[in-house]
């Protein structure tokens, strides 16, 4: 009895190095793999480890994230997707509410171009964590593929949290792709993404794409460019003409309705520069105190200093410069 005690011990003890070994192993290896992952990076180095590792002890990072998905993405990566579908229907318990699998199933089949496959894929991750933005991305792409716009629409539909302006990008990008922009549901939207989303550059020239046509957004552009390059000559009145042509083609923009102030300030036709430079104040305000300043010094040309003199304020609010410079001529605005 005391022998088997003895053996009992003895295999336990060597059970219980082997699984700590293997854990220990397995540490090393995420360290590599998580930061990795983090980056968005992927070595030879680190796929040569995992060619010669296995999954099955443990079968979960310290992220709780399989470690058989982690695996397929190197395989993926280096070409290997058929191993890399292999490893990820490996019958292993791991954490089944991540999704990770379906993600990344979705993506192979994306890139081998299998529509059916990726769709079905994409659909019951995005549908289980419709707030992952990975997933609806995969999802929309294959959308993308069948034109099926009332779809689409449907996945934006189904986005729990629409606070992360990533899903708007990918939402809008789509909508473009297909030519649908004329639908009052998605102007509406388009609107709405504005006002969430006023910092974020791409978005909201996506937005406008939307809302005045990509023809008129592109031409814009064009007549801007040329209207600074004929302000900097001296040709004002020019100048001026192009930057209101601009504000009607792409309403949104502020520095089109800013710069035809500015330039109608110098021109004297104050009564013109007013409602121009109202518009940014009041409804397209970039908060930068250049258009109260501007509106402010126009007012001033027509005598109506206590007008002027809200302006200035709000212009000093803003640490606007040359709005302190201007009210300091006389010290009479700063305290009305």
């Amino acid at each position: 009895m005391k022998n088997f005690y003895l053996t009992f011990s003895l295999i336990v003890l060597i059970c219980i190095s082997y699984v700590s070994y293997k854990n220990f192993s397995s540490l090393i290896l995420q360290s590599h793999l998580l930061k990795e992952f983090n980056e968005n990076k992927y070595s030879d180095a680190t796929l040569q480890l995992v060619i010669n590792s296995e999954v099955s002890i443990p079968n979960v990072s310290v992220t709780t994230m399989p470690l058989n998905v982690m695996f397929a993405r190197y395989y993926h990566v280096a070409g290997q997707h058929d191993k890399a579908l292999k490893m990820l229907d490996r019958p292993i318990r791991d954490n089944p509410y991540l999704y990770t699998k379906e993600t990344l199933k979705a993506q192979i089949y994306s890139y081998l171009d299998v529509s059916d496959s990726a769709e079905f894929y994409a659909k019951k991750a995005f549908s289980n964590l419709p707030g992952n933005a990975v997933n609806f991305e995969l999802l929309i792409k294959s959308l993308l593929k069948k034109r099926d716009i009332k779809a689409i629409i449907s996945a934006f539909d189904s986005v729990t949290v629409k606070t992360d302006s990533q899903f708007w990008r990918i939402y809008f990008s789509a909508v473009l792709n297909l030519n649908y922009e004329n639908n009052t549901k998605i102007l509406s939207q388009a609107k709405k993404a504005k006002k969430l989303f006023p910092n974020d550059k791409e978005l909201n020239i996506l937005s406008d794409y939307l809302l005045y046509g990509p023809i008129n957004i592109r031409e814009s552009v064009e007549i801007n460019k040329k209207a600074d390059s004929i302000f900097l000559t001296g040709q004002i009145d020019l100048a001026a003409s192009l930057y209101v042509k601009g504000s009607k083609l792409n309403p949104s923009n502020y520095t089109f309705f800013e710069n035809a102030g500015l330039c109608l300030y110098r021109l004297k036709r104050y009564n013109e520069a007013i409602p121009l430079l109202s518009k940014v104040v009041d409804s397209l305000n970039p908060l930068t105190g250049k258009s109260e300043y501007l509106l402010g010094m126009n007012l001033v040309e027509l005598n109506r200093t206590n007008e002027a003199c809200k302006f200035f304020k709000k212009s000093m609010k803003f640490n606007f410069k040359p709005a302190f410079a201007e009210a300091s001529k006389n010290l009479s605005l700063i305290h009305i």
